[in-house]
C-alpha cells in the first residue's frame, strides 16, 4: 500500500514537474495554434515540450502572426491545432487542408455529420492527416477498460458526466447556436464516444432525448441532456450530462460509466426454473503506460491523454506504426451522426457552421 501511494505521488509530481525536455529533432514538425483557447496549454503546449519531434511556431513565443489566415498560409508551419468554437472548426480545418497543413482538430470535429463527411473526404483526397482530438481514446487505461467488456454481450450502459456551471458564463460560446453551441455537442462528445466504443457498434435509433435549454435568445442551445439509444444487439445506451451542474450535483454525478452484461446461466449451478442470477465483478486495474496496457510502445507514467494523442498524431504524419489507438475520419463522421440523431429526437435543429468561401488561386 505504501509503495502504491509513493508511486502515485511520484507520478503526480512528474505531471506537474516533468523531467527536462529532450532536444528537438532537426526535422521536427512545426505546429501553429489558432487562437488563444484555454484548452491549448493542456492539449498541445505542455505535451509538445516532451515530444522531440514537435516545435510550436507562431504562438506566443517565438512568433505571433496577425491573423488566422497568416498562420494557416505560413510555409514554415506543417500542422495546425484548431481549438476554436465548434462552429468554426469546419471552415478553418478546410482552410488548413487547402494550404496543405495537417490538422489536430478539437472535439467535436464539426457541427454536424454532413460537415464531418465533407471535411474528411477532402483530407483523404489531399493525403493529409486530420485528427479529432477525442483525447481519452488514447489513454492506456481506456484500452484496458474496453478489454474488460464484451460488446455483443452488453445489455445496458449508463454514462454520466457533468461540468461546473460556474465555469461558463451566459455569453459562453457553448450557449451560442451560431457558434455550434450546445451541451450535447460539447460535453456529450465524451458520452457518445464512450457508448460507441463499449458497444463496439453504432446506435440504430435514439429512443428518447430530453433537454433543458438556455433562456431566450439562446433557446436553441441545450444545457442539460438525458438520452437513450438502441444498439444493434438490442442493448441500450443512456447518457446524462449537465454543463450547468451545481456543486451538489458534481459531488455525486461528476463522471461515471456503468456497464451491465447480459445475464449468463452457469452450467453447474442449479437455479429454479425462471430464475436468473446477476454476477457482479469488482476489480481494480491501472495502466498509466502502454506497456501496462499490453502494448510495447514508448510511453511514460506522467504522460496524460493529450500527450498520448500527440504521439499518435505525429506517428500518423510520419507514416510510422503507432499503438493502434486512433480516431479515423469515418469514426468521427459516425460520432457526429449519433449526435445529430440526439438533437433531432430532442426537437432541436442540428448545429451548423457559418458559410464561407475558400479563395482559390488563379
Amino acid at each position: 500500500m505504501a509503495s502504491a501511494f509513493c508511486d502515485l505521488l511520484h507520478r503526480n509530481w512528474q505531471i506537474l514537474r516533468p523531467p527536462a525536455p529532450p532536444p528537438k529533432a532537426t526535422n521536427a514538425l512545426r505546429f501553429g495554434i489558432l487562437g488563444t483557447s484555454r484548452i491549448a496549454p493542456f492539449a498541445l503546449i505542455t505535451p509538445s515540450r516532451s515530444h522531440p519531434e514537435v516545435i510550436l511556431s507562431a504562438h506566443s513565443i517565438p512568433r505571433v502572426l496577425d491573423s488566422y489566415a497568416d498562420l494557416v498560409n505560413d510555409k514554415d508551419i506543417d500542422a495546425v491545432y484548431v481549438p476554436l468554437p465548434t462552429g468554426l472548426h469546419y471552415e478553418w480545418a478546410m482552410r488548413c487542408l487547402a494550404a496543405g497543413k495537417h490538422v489536430l482538430l478539437e472535439k467535436p470535429s464539426t457541427a454536424n455529420g454532413t460537415e464531418a463527411e465533407e471535411l474528411f473526404k477532402v483530407a483523404r483526397e489531399k493525403g493529409l492527416v486530420v485528427l479529432e482530438a477525442r483525447h481519452f481514446v488514447f489513454q492506456p487505461s481506456w484500452r484496458v477498460f474496453l478489454g474488460e467488456v464484451e460488446g455483443e454481450g452488453v445489455e445496458r450502459v449508463e454514462v454520466t458526466m457533468c461540468a461546473p456551471g460556474a465555469a461558463f458564463g451566459k455569453g459562453d460560446i457553448r450557449f451560442r447556436y451560431e457558434l455550434g453551441g450546445g451541451a450535447m455537442l460539447d460535453l456529450g462528445t465524451y458520452h457518445v464516444g464512450a457508448l460507441r466504443a463499449i458497444f463496439g457498434a453504432e446506435a440504430e435509433e435514439c429512443l428518447s432525448c430530453e433537454v433543458s435549454t438556455c433562456a431566450p435568445p439562446n433557446e436553441l442551445c441545450d444545457t442539460k441532456f438525458n438520452a437513450t439509444f438502441r444498439f444493434p444487439n438490442g442493448g441500450t445506451g443512456e447518457m446524462y450530462g449537465n454543463i450547468k451542474a451545481s456543486l451538489v450535483e458534481l459531488a455525486t454525478n461528476f463522471g461515471t460509466i456503468q456497464v451491465w452484461h447480459r445475464k449468463k446461466r452457469v452450467e453447474d449451478e442449479a437455479l429454479p426454473a425462471g430464475q436468473e442470477k446477476w454476477v457482479t465483478r469488482r476489480e481494480v486495474k491501472k495502466a498509466y503506460t502502454l506497456k501496462e496496457a499490453g502494448v510495447d510502445r514508448p510511453s511514460e507514467k506522467y504522460w496524460l491523454t493529450y500527450r498520448y494523442m500527440l504521439e499518435e498524431f505525429v506517428n500518423k504524419i510520419r507514416g510510422r506504426e503507432g499503438s493502434d489507438m486512433w480516431v479515423d475520419g469515418e469514426d468521427s463522421v459516425r460520432q457526429m451522426r449519433m449526435l445529430d440523431m440526439a438533437y433531432e429526437k430532442a426537437g432541436l435543429p442540428l448545429r451548423k457552421s457559418p458559410e464561407f468561401k475558400l479563395e482559390t488561386a488563379g
